[in-house]
């Protein structure tokens, strides 16, 4: 199964929430990758904190091997995508990291031909049980070959004035891309609703984005507590290993996507 995480509105907990699914799908012993395809390096800096691939020669702990490549080097044609792969000291998670080198590769990627199905070719013979595709908040080719690439679409949402349009642009963004394609492929598009707290506000949002896409919105809601996210984040330590709420709600939703997952294999 190849996720996609995506939200083009930023502030969302994004890329935490793509984290957490595959820690959790790696702890239900899940072959699980991730694919960072933001050029920030959020996801790469959480899952492999002692290098910095903006400077590889940055490692704690010896040399970067001269075989092993980012993202960045599968799309530029020099690696292999199986080279790019790295472990990341965690049981059953691998990850293909990204570097700040990913803004100018998407820029040279325009008007290549093929180019938004470098993902989708490269992913689908991996032989892993779960890639999880992680995205910067915009609309790039990296956003198209993620799309094209997934079996499902995960869109994080907090609740404000501007989510339930967040979520439709994100949603619409994915309708064009695959209404373009000169075969059939349907869209599997949910919603995961993150940052909740007790205020009305958010219950009313919550109330309105569930009335607008039914089924398509995850039961789970993440709750919002900052303090074990920063704590984990600090430490170095996976927060989902924590006794928190906010722990609690992303060990829940794994639960809850490998259900569904497996009642529409």
């Amino acid at each position: 199964m190849i996720t996609t995480i995506l939200n083009i509105k930023g502030g969302c907990s994004k890329t935490l929430t793509a984290e957490m699914l595959a820690r959790g799908y790696a702890k239900e012993g899940r072959k699980t990758l991730v694919v960072d395809a933001d050029g920030q390096g959020d996801i790469t800096s959480s899952l492999m904190p002692n290098i910095n691939f903006d400077q590889p020669e940055n490692v704690v702990g010896g040399e970067t091997p001269p075989e092993k490549g980012t993202i960045v080097d599968y799309l530029k044609g020099n690696k292999k995508i199986e080279d790019c792969i790295w472990k990341t000291g965690v049981e059953n998670l691998d990850l293909i990291p990204s570097s700040m080198d990913l803004f100018t590769v998407i820029y040279e990627l325009q008007g290549r031909g093929g180019a938004d199905f470098l993902l989708a070719n490269a992913l689908k013979n991996l032989g892993y049980d779960e890639i999880l595709i992680d995205n910067n908040p915009s609309i790039n080719k990296m956003t198209y070959n993620s799309i094209y690439a997934a079996d499902v679409i995960i869109c994080p949402t907090n609740i404000s004035e501007k989510t339930l349009k967040g979520v439709m642009n994100t949603r619409g963004v994915c309708v064009q891309a695959l209404d373009a394609l000169p075969f059939s492929k349907p869209l599997n598009f949910k919603i995961v609703l993150t940052m909740m707290t007790r205020n009305n506000n958010c219950k009313e949002g919550a109330k309105q984005l569930r009335a607008a896409f039914g089924k398509d919105v995850f039961d789970t809601q993440i709750r919002f507590q900052q303090k074990p996210v920063q704590d984990a984040e600090f430490s170095k330590k996976s927060l989902l290993d924590m006794k928190a709420g906010v722990a609690e709600d992303y060990r829940n939703l794994t639960k809850e996507v490998i259900q569904k997952d497996e009642v529409h294999a």
